[in-house]
């Protein structure tokens, strides 16, 4: 789910390194083999469990181009070392002690970690998802410590690599218009917290999706690319967005919450009048018919008129 910075208690972040050096060749874990295959694409390492073949060997053809992706989205290139671990779900859920997340990125170990088993039989949302992993470590590796609020860092990564995240779940419904009818939206300042509470965490995700995006197309395409080179430089969050759009975060999102507002006023209006307007359209439509009907009639009239016959009558 991206670098675990700060996020996860120290103990847990020892056992997953464990548990990781527990999947390198002929090692084992309380018994249990967990072998890998190792191949290099550059610059990271692929390992790969027992049966993620297929997968191992397509990543090895999508890395080069999703570097030149990313590069050309964020200036930025990937520089590595990084290792991309493919597991089956089982081995996956052993190392995550999750079901609902497909992938996660630790930025301080350089590491993806990736289940095959809910990915790869989708060639378009294992590519997607392996991109938005990338994009963290590059991330995390061209931004300091303690800067990248992770909203941002989430809300980059869905919008480059088409909205996917590493969560999986069945939307019901547009989450993000329902919260805001509901007035549940969660305020940027609590944004980066709700990613840690199984309740919130779904809507944590849509709402950093839809702020950087709305960041984007409110300001000219290139704006989160140069934010973020500036954080990259030092500055924080707060003022580099200030440096490229002239407004503070506050500021941002106030009108990211009425550009909401604003969608759902049309899309509510255009709900509550749908009889109203198809039966304009279709009334609409009988009256041009007709008319139609009208000139042709009238056409084939004055035809009839001019036509004067096989044997004109001279005066």
């Amino acid at each position: 789910m991206r670098r675990l910075q700060g996020e996860w208690p120290s103990a847990a972040l020892l056992f997953i390194l464990l548990l990781f050096l527990s999947l390198l060749p002929g090692s084992s874990s309380e018994g249990t083999s967990f072998r890998t295959t190792t191949i290099q694409a550059s610059p990271f390492s692929l390992e790969y469990t027992e049966g993620a073949e297929r997968p191992a060997r397509e990543a090895l053809q999508l890395i080069p181009d999703l570097l030149s992706e990313i590069k050309n989205d964020l200036g930025w290139e990937y520089t590595g070392p990084g290792t991309i671990l493919l597991t089956r779900g089982s081995e996956f859920k052993r190392i995550i002690g999750s079901r609902q997340i497909t992938a996660l990125a630790i930025g301080d170990r350089s590491l993806i970690i990736m289940d095959i088993t809910k990915t790869a039989p989708d060639p378009f949302l294992f590519r997607s998802t392996l991109k938005h992993e990338i994009i963290h470590l590059l991330l995390h590796q061209q931004i300091g410590k303690g800067l990248l609020p992770r909203w941002l860092n989430e809300g980059v990564s869905q919008m480059l690599s088409d909205g996917v995240s590493e969560i999986l779940f069945q939307r019901k419904g547009n989450i993000l218009r329902q919260a805001r009818l509901s007035k549940r939206l969660i305020r940027l300042s609590d944004l980066n917290s709700a990613f840690g509470r199984p309740e919130t965490i779904l809507l944590a995700y849509e709402e950093s999706k839809s702020l950087v995006e709305y960041i984007e197309r409110a300001n000219g395409k290139g704006t989160v690319k140069r934010i973020l080179h500036q954080m990259g430089e030092g500055k924080s969050t707060e003022e580099a967005v200030y440096n490229i759009t002239g407004k503070t975060l506050n500021e941002i999102e106030r009108d990211w919450i009425k550009s909401i507002g604003r969608k759902d006023s049309i899309l509510s209006y255009l709900s509550n009048s749908f009889v109203t307007i198809l039966f304009a359209l279709g009334a609409l439509l009988t009256a041009c018919g007709f008319i139609r009907m009208l000139v042709r009639k009238r056409r084939y009239r004055d035809e009839d008129d001019d036509d004067p016959g096989e044997f004109p009558y001279n005066a």
